[in-house]
């Protein structure tokens, strides 16, 4: 997973690139300090081409952790246009940490 890392006074913005993927697939956990972006993917198709029958299936996950401080875990939200996934962070005071799982719009 590509990733961009924004910091601005009052956030974290992540910018990842995850072409193809559907939005259903996308897993984004907040644990402690750590930002863990991550796909499960499971497909296939069916093609017929001169009487044949061509099944392929393809499943896998693939994950990419950051670590970032000092975040409001509340508040944090991520959206998902076109193959790239936007999560903003918004920053907190030092010294607080929790776990959440993050709904991507």
């Amino acid at each position: 997973i590509r990733a961009d890392i924004k910091e601005t006074e009052k956030e974290y913005v992540v910018e990842a690139e995850l072409p193809g993927v559907k939005k259903e697939d996308i897993v984004i956990d907040l644990n402690d300090d750590i930002l863990t972006v991550g796909v499960d993917v499971k497909g296939g198709t069916d093609k017929e081409e001169d009487g044949y029958i061509c099944k392929e299936r393809h499943t896998g996950s693939y994950r990419r952790s950051f670590q970032v401080e000092n975040i409001k875990n509340e508040e944090v939200k991520a959206s998902y246009k076109d193959g790239l996934l936007a999560i903003t962070l918004p920053k907190a005071e030092p010294g607080k940490r929790g776990t959440k799982r993050i709904q991507v719009q």
